[in-house]
C-alpha cells in the first residue's frame, strides 16, 4: 500500500518485541548473576562451622576478643585451623610459624571435646591488603557482639554473609564472610559467561520468531484493510454490488460488514435513483404527450379551437403544474426548508377548516367525511401554517381518489401528555400488506397500471411523511378497521407559555 502500512505495522510489532525480549534478557542475566552470587556465598559460608565452634571456644577461655585484637598471628592461627591452609593465600605461607603454649584447658569448660592439637599458630603479622579476593580466608573477619570489627579486613559489608557467635543463648559476637567478585574468578566468570551465550542464543530464536510471528500479524492486518481500500475504489468507480468477505469477528469484521451495508445502501439509492428518473420521465411524459396531441391538432385544423379544447389543454396544464410543485415541495423537503415559517397553531382549528374545505368534493364522489375530536380545544403545536394545511389536505385528497363510492373517511383526534394524534381512517378497498410499507415511498402507487383516472402521480404521501418528518413527528400506514386505510399522524404538543 502507497502508506506503507505494512512496513509500519512490521516495525513496530518488531520493535516491541525486541524491547520485550532484551528487557527480558537483562532481567534474567541480572538475576541469574545475582542469585549465583548468593549461592556462592551461602555455599562458602557452609564452612565456616569449624571456624564458628574454634572461635566460641576460644571466647570461653579467654573471655573476650581482646588478644584477637591486639594479636593479627593468633587469628591467622585460627584461620588455618578452622579453615585449612588451602583457602589462605600463597603469601601466608611465606611466613615463619612459631607456636605459643597453649592456653589453659579447663575441664569444666562448656565445651567436652578437646581442642585441635597444639594452639593455634601463631602466624607473623602479613599485609592483608595483599591477600588475593579469591581465597576464603581473606574475606572472613571477625566483629564483636556490638558489631564493632576485632579481626580481619573488611573491604565492603555489601552482599556480607554474618554468622552468630554465641556462649550459651548470648550473642557474643560474629564472624563475617564478604562475597567474592564473580570476575575475579575465573571457574565462576566462565560459568556466567556460559550462560550468557546459551541467553543469547536463546535471544536469537526468539528473535527469529518474533520477525516471523510479525510478518504473519501484519499480514493479517493488512489484508483485510487492502481489500477494503480495493472494496472502496470499486464503490467509486460506482459498482456498488461489491461486498466484502467477513473472515473475522473482531474490529475489521465489523468494518467489513459496516462496508458492505454501506455497498448495499448505495446500491439501493442508485436503483431508487433510476427507478426516481424513469418515474418522473413517465409522469412528464404524459401530460406533455396530450398537450403536443392537442396543439398539434389544432395547428393542422383537425380539432377545432373552443372552450372545450382549451379547457382539456388547462387541465393536462394544471396536472403538470401539480407534479413541479410537488416535486418542489420534496426538494425543498431534503434540503430541510419545509418547516421555515413555524409558530403556535392550533392543530384543531386548522383540521376543522381543511375538513369543512373538502366535504363538497366528497359528496360529489358519494363519499361521506366523518370527524370526532377527543381533545379540548385548543392544541397548540409549533408548526408551519401552509405545511399543515398541505398535510391534512393530501392525507384527504388520497382517501378521496382510493375509497369506493358510498364509503366514508373518518377522521379522529386524541391527545396525550406529549402529542397529539391524529387518524385518518377510510373504508374499502384495503392495502394490500405488501404495499403498506411502501406507501411513503416517491412515485409508489398500489395501482401499478398508473391509470391517472384512478390517481395522482404518488408523491402526495411522500409528501406527508417528508412534513411529518420536519416537525419531529412519525407518520405510519395501517390497515383500517373499516376495511380501507389508516393513516395515523403523531405531533409533538408546544409547550405551555
Amino acid at each position: 500500500m502507497k502508506s506503507g502500512i505494512f512496513a509500519k505495522l512490521f516495525l513496530i510489532l518488531l520493535l516491541n518485541l525486541l524491547v520485550i525480549l532484551a528487557v527480558n534478557l537483562a532481567s534474567v542475566q541480572w538475576s541469574f548473576k545475582q542469585g549465583f552470587n548468593d549461592y556462592l556465598l551461602k555455599a562458602e559460608a557452609s564452612q565456616l562451622d569449624k571456624l564458628v565452634n574454634l572461635l566460641e571456644q576460644s571466647y570461653v577461655i579467654m573471655g573476650s576478643w581482646e588478644k584477637y585484637q591486639q594479636d593479627r598471628g593468633l587469628w591467622f592461627g585460627v584461620l588455618s585451623q578452622g579453615l585449612g591452609d588451602e583457602h589462605l593465600p600463597p603469601e601466608f605461607h611465606q611466613h615463619d610459624h612459631d607456636f605459643p603454649p597453649p592456653p589453659p584447658h579447663d575441664r569444666d569448660a562448656p565445651f567436652h571435646h578437646h581442642p585441635p592439637p597444639g594452639p593455634p599458630p601463631r602466624v607473623a603479622e602479613a599485609n592483608e591488603a595483599e591477600l588475593l579476593a579469591r581465597f576464603l580466608g581473606s574475606r572472613v573477619y571477625l566483629l564483636n557482639a556490638e558489631k564493632q570489627p576485632i579481626a580481619g579486613e573488611i573491604r565492603s559489608s555489601k552482599n556480607a554473609f554474618l554468622r552468630p557467635l554465641k556462649q550459651g543463648d548470648q550473642v557474643v559476637g560474629w564472624l563475617g564472610l564478604q562475597a567474592s567478585d564473580l570476575i575475579s574468578d575465573h571457574l565462576a566468570g566462565a560459568f556466567v559467561n556460559q550462560q550468557l551465550q546459551t541467553n543469547l542464543i536463546n535471544a536469537g530464536l526468539a528473535i527469529g520468531l518474533a520477525v516471523f510471528s510479525s510478518l504473519l500479524l501484519s499480514r493479517k492486518l493488512v489484508v483485510p484493510v487492502k481489500k477494503l481500500t480495493a472494496g472502496a475504489n470499486a464503490l467509486v468507480a460506482g459498482d456498488f454490488t461489491t461486498q466484502i468477505a467477513v473472515t473475522s469477528q473482531d474490529e475489521l469484521g465489523q468494518l467489513a460488514e459496516d462496508f458492505n451495508l454501506l455497498a448495499r445502501t448505495l446500491q439501493n439509492n442508485e436503483q431508487m435513483r433510476r427507478q426516481w428518473i424513469a418515474d418522473i420521465s413517465h409522469e412528464l411524459r404524459t401530460p406533455l404527450a396530450i398537450l403536443r396531441a392537442e396543439i398539434e391538432a389544432a395547428q393542422d385544423g383537425i380539432r377545432e379551437i373552443n372552450p372545450k379544447s382549451i379547457q382539456s389543454l388547462h387541465t393536462e396544464v394544471m396536472s403538470l403544474t401539480g407534479l413541479v410543485n410537488d416535486l418542489y415541495d420534496l426538494s425543498i423537503a431534503d434540503l430541510g426548508m419545509v418547516n421555515n415559517n413555524t409558530q403556535r397553531l392550533d392543530v384543531l382549528s386548522e383540521l376543522d377548516e381543511v375538513l369543512a374545505s373538502q366535504v363538497s368534493r366528497f359528496k360529489a364522489r358519494g363519499l361521506e367525511i366523518r370527524h370526532q375530536f377527543r381533545c379540548d380545544p385548543p392544541v397548540f403545536v409549533v408548526a408551519d401554517t401552509r405545511r399543515i394545511h398541505q398535510l391534512f389536505s393530501n392525507l384527504l385528497e388520497n382517501s378521496l381518489r382510493y375509497t369506493f363510492e358510498g364509503g366514508f373517511c373518518d377522521v379522529s383526534v386524541y391527545c396525550t401528555q406529549d402529542n397529539v394524534f391524529i387518524n385518518f381512517q377510510d373504508s374499502a378497498p384495503a392495502v394490500p400488506d405488501e404495499s403498506l410499507t411502501r406507501l411513503f415511498d416517491r412515485l409508489y402507487r398500489v395501482d401499478q397500471s398508473r391509470n391517472r383516472a384512478s390517481g395522482g402521480a404518488g408523491l402526495g404521501l411522500a409528501i406527508c411523511e417528508a412534513i411529518v418528518n420536519a416537525h419531529q413527528g412519525s407518520i405510519r400506514a395501517l390497515h383500517s378497521r373499516y376495511g380501507g386505510l389508516s393513516i395515523e399522524v403523531t405531533l409533538p404538543l408546544a409547550k405551555q407559555e
